[in-house]
């Protein structure tokens, strides 16, 4: 039987961590034009600690691959 995990409780050994979830969220908000979503994602992975670098990374990756 496989382990169950919860929204805010990966694996143990998952890179899957919040803080990922946030950065692949951002990249999905800026890729479908959600404004509101893009902003909500933001304030959430400052509220985890997410520098502003590693927001702004994630973006530039979304908008590489958007393009």
């Amino acid at each position: 039987m496989t382990e169950k995990t919860t929204e805010s409780q990966p694996k143990a050994d998952s890179l899957f961590t919040p803080a990922v979830k946030e950065l692949v969220a951002l990249g999905a908000a800026l890729a479908c034009n959600c404004e509101p979503c893009l902003r909500h994602h933001y304030r959430e992975a400052e509220k985890l600690g997410i520098g502003d670098g590693d927001i702004r990374a994630a973006l530039d990756m979304a908008a590489m691959v958007k393009q």
